[in-house]
């Protein structure tokens, strides 16, 4: 499946929701993953349809916006967490390394 395939219906079946009423809420979260993706890895976003794995990595994504309503912990001179799986995934298809 390609991140563009990604339907809210999908979403609400990775996170076993049975009400629709979230669905505005996990488009949203899409949407921020794929920035987050696209922010982290350089790649446009017709590019991140090339590679499958990245898939996994919005569902994780969203699962974790949905769940925790926060991604990304720290700041500004602070350690900054980032779920490991989906750092793993994204580093192998980082172009922006400097």
């Amino acid at each position: 499946m390609k991140v563009s395939e990604i339907t809210t219906e999908d979403l609400r079946n990775y996170l076993r929701l049975d009400d629709e009423s979230f669905d505005n809420e996990l488009s949203m979260y899409k949407e921020s993953a794929v920035s987050f993706i696209c922010a982290h890895t350089g790649l446009k976003e017709t590019e991140i349809d090339e590679f499958e794995d990245i898939t996994q990595a919005v569902f994780v994504l969203v699962s974790d916006f949905f769940e925790n309503h926060l991604y990304i912990q720290g700041g500004v001179g602070q350690d900054v967490k980032v779920n490991k799986t989906v750092e793993t995934i994204l580093n192998h298809h980082r172009i922006n390394l400097v």
